[in-house]
């Protein structure tokens, strides 16, 4: 039996030779052939860590992000995936190629739903079928993450939101200064005052809320400044004062297509704090 023998160990090398014995009981042993011998590796590869290329930050529906699965030597994975579970979503994240390297890494896409403070990564498994084989064939058979070498340890602050604004409908618009005849912007008007539905969202507070305006012949394009969100602003109607001319930014008289007997349209895009925008319904 091979494990039987002398100094049998890993790292071990175990080299073969063959005695030949004539009838007449003379017996030559052969001399032994090194590029032949066996290398002992039962050790199969283990996790040293989870790690990301991908620096601090928030990252929004879409944003990409590197997540990297280091071993303590080459392998390869076949017949499956790499099943990275995180905290963001109660889907894994599939890792999908290894080939003959220490590591496995991909980048992870934000999905909608997908929300996390502080993205870590909880477990790895193995897809049905998969295996990762180290350069000797023996299958991994334990992917416990050391402690302190997850991805929170090696980025501490990367913080998800998939999640969009909800749909709204932008509420009243309204001219000001006399004369103020609902439906119209005539020569005495000097702004128009936007109301628009802030929800109840905690990742709203220090996003925006812009103002579109367009004539039946152009697209929406931004009026007046942006606005930001602050916690007042949640779960109640913001109203946003746009000037009739003269800021640093598209002013009422100033959307493209503005001429007597065209119709002005009005829409608001609302970004969270992550970089999430909802554009909403045009007031009627």
């Amino acid at each position: 039996v091979i494990e039987a023998l002398d100094g049998y160990a890993e790292e071990q090398s175990i080299v073969f030779t063959a005695i030949i014995t004539d009838g007449g009981n003379n017996s030559t042993t052969g001399s032994p052939n090194n590029n032949e011998g066996l290398v002992i590796d039962e050790t199969p590869l283990t996790v040293v860590s989870v790690s990301s290329s991908t620096a601090n930050g928030n990252y929004k529906l879409d944003d990409q992000i590197n997540i990297r699965v280091t071993f303590d030597g080459d392998g390869t994975l076949s017949g499956g995936n790499l099943l990275v579970n995180h905290n963001a979503s109660a889907t894994n994240f599939e890792i999908t190629t290894m080939n003959a390297a220490s590591f496995a890494e991909e980048n992870y896409a934000v999905a909608a739903g997908d929300e996390s403070a502080q993205l870590d990564v909880a477990t790895l498994l193995l897809a049905d079928g998969a295996s990762i084989l180290d350069v000797s064939g023996n299958p991994i058979t334990d992917l416990t993450i050391p402690v302190d070498q997850s991805l929170v340890n090696s980025r501490a602050a990367i913080a998800v939101d998939g999640i969009v604004p909800a749909d709204f409908t932008v509420g009243s618009v309204t001219t000001v200064t006399e004369n103020v005849v609902t439906g119209y912007w005539n020569a005495s008007n000097t702004q128009i005052q936007v109301v628009v539905p802030v929800d109840n969202d905690a990742s709203l507070e220090g996003g925006t809320i812009q103002v579109l305006g367009k004539t039946s012949s152009t697209s929406f394009a931004s009026l007046g400044a942006a606005h930001t969100i602050t916690n007042s602003d949640l779960n109640s109607d913001v109203t946003i004062t746009i000037e009739a001319s003269g800021t640093a930014n598209t002013d009422v008289e100033e959307i493209n297509g503005f001429a007597e007997g065209e119709t002005i349209s009005i829409s608001a895009t609302i970004t969270d704090n992550f970089g999430n925008a909802t554009t909403g319904t045009t007031s009627n």
